[in-house]
């Protein structure tokens, strides 16, 4: 598992990567991925499963999942970050990963020691 930034559609997490990361490096040979979203602040929650990764090349599509990742962790598209990872996105050097989750377990600490899984 790697930390990343993500974007989530409520079908679909999203995240960015350099094109020859060995992120993208091991999708490209595998293609399944386990993620998990953990809530730091406490009662602890969060959601882990494993799902399909696929690889976005394509700027045009690339660039509005790019945006919504830059703002919702800088809170601007116009600080030096989001203008570094923006121009990455533009320029083809970095891509977007999308993860269509297979199955998923979650958990809220806040709701006793129950699982949901889906």
């Amino acid at each position: 598992m790697h930390p990343v930034w993500y974007y989530f559609d409520g079908y679909k997490l999203y995240f960015e990567t350099s094109q020859n990361s060995r992120k993208a490096q091991n999708i490209r040979n595998r293609g399944a991925v386990y993620f998990c979203i953990d809530d730091e602040s406490v009662p602890y929650k969060g959601v882990r499963g494993k799902g399909i990764a696929t690889i976005s090349e394509d700027v045009n599509r690339n660039v509005p999942f790019a945006e919504k990742l830059v703002v919702k962790y800088t809170g601007s598209l116009e600080n030096k970050i989001a203008k570094f990872l923006m121009h990455s996105i533009r320029s083809g050097e970095s891509v977007i990963i999308e993860i269509s989750p297979l199955y998923f377990a979650t958990w809220d600490q806040s709701k006793g020691t129950s699982v949901a899984m889906a």
